[in-house]
């Protein structure tokens, strides 16, 4: 049996890193008594519901001083559990594994698995050096892979793993062929929200008056696209429902394309969901995660971030070309599945 220990960052227990980590306790923990994992997180009365029928073990946050006492109490966890590897979350946490693992006899394997974008022009000299220590590197993305070779990591270590997606029912799509969903957070630095409102004012001057968008999800730029609407007059073109919801996707009722703006992303977990009920998607071409995903014409259409133009083109082109079923638009990520995606991490976790 391989036993794997998982140092996480602080979680809410509500986001896409959680049900990551889910999926992977229940599915590499069921494999015939291959694996065994167990979490580790650092932070204070983290949410640890997410995590089904599993005990997660905590480290209170630490300043100063205090952080020797973490470093002491990894290693303690570390050698009393004798683990084959360690998967850290955080950079930080990539340090402190290091000092609390350096004198132990039996070295585990450590790798680096982060859930968000990776900007090589803010790395040290010290943090590259760090990444290019550790025995692997897991990454979301053919574009996060690429930002870590531009760190100088060699490529053997990096292995491109992206996220697990469930298969799921298809949706219903509507008699007009023109009903668009945001689904995600409401926050405009990142994703950039205004574009789309702004977009759908173009469509209506120009008499696409039954085109519509639903945009829903919580966030702290609510307010400023709830005045954007009203000032653009678009109350009959878009709706904003300001709700969160754990499974968004029976909230919606039919769809016909889910559409993003973002500056970045993670990775782009909601194109994944999208697409595994059949619903194309149109987003921008933004680091990283979409590019990986979406192929032009089969399962949705990308456009240059903040192209306003090149987003209306792309709506228009959709709505008079699309035409691949709800099974090709879902069968186009077949790789990400859950039993492709966990076939794929286990060749990798069996080489450490």
């Amino acid at each position: 049996m391989k036993k794997i220990l998982i140092f996480s960052y602080q979680l809410l227990g509500t986001g896409g890193t959680e049900s990551v980590l889910n999926a992977w306790s229940k599915n590499l923990e069921s494999s015939a008594d291959e694996y065994h994992i167990d979490l580790l997180i650092y932070g204070n009365n983290p949410d640890h519901s997410f995590l089904e029928n599993k005990k997660i073990r905590t480290i209170p946050i630490a300043k100063g001083y205090d952080r020797f006492f973490v470093i002491n109490k990894i290693r303690r966890i570390v050698k009393s559990g004798r683990y084959d590897i360690i998967i850290c979350l955080g950079l930080n946490f990539l340090r402190a594994i290091n000092y609390a693992t350096r004198l132990l006899a039996n070295k585990p394997k450590i790798i680096y698995w982060t859930h968000f974008r990776v900007e090589p022009n803010t790395f040290s000299g010290k943090t590259s050096r760090l990444l290019k220590n550790t025995d692997g590197i897991l990454s979301l993305c053919e574009g996060m892979t690429a930002q870590f070779v531009e760190l100088e990591v060699e490529k053997e270590k990096i292995h491109t793993i992206y996220n697990p997606i469930e298969k799921a029912l298809f949706k219903e799509r509507s008699n007009s062929g023109k009903r668009f969903w945001y689904v995600g957070r409401l926050d405009e630095n990142q994703k950039r929200i205004s574009d789309l409102i702004r977009v759908f004012y173009i469509l209506k001057n120009e008499g696409h008056t039954d085109y519509t968008l639903d945009i829903l999800g919580v966030g702290e730029s609510l307010y400023y696209y709830v005045d954007m609407v009203k000032r653009f007059s678009l109350q009959n073109q878009i709706r904003i429902h300001d709700l969160w919801l754990r499974k968004p996707w029976d909230f919606i009722d039919e769809i016909d394309c889910l559409i993003l703006s973002s500056n970045f992303e993670g990775f782009g977990l909601v194109i994944c969901e999208a697409i595994a009920r059949g619903i194309p998607v149109i987003s921008s071409n933004c680091p990283v995660g979409p590019s990986d995903i979406i192929k032009p014409g089969v399962n949705g259409y990308l456009y240059d971030v903040g192209d306003l133009q090149g987003l209306r083109d792309r709506i228009l082109q959709f709505t008079k070309e699309f035409s691949n079923s709800k099974e090709e638009i879902a069968n186009s990520i077949d790789k990400m599945y859950t039993n492709n995606y966990f076939l794929n991490v286990k060749n990798i976790l069996d080489r450490f």
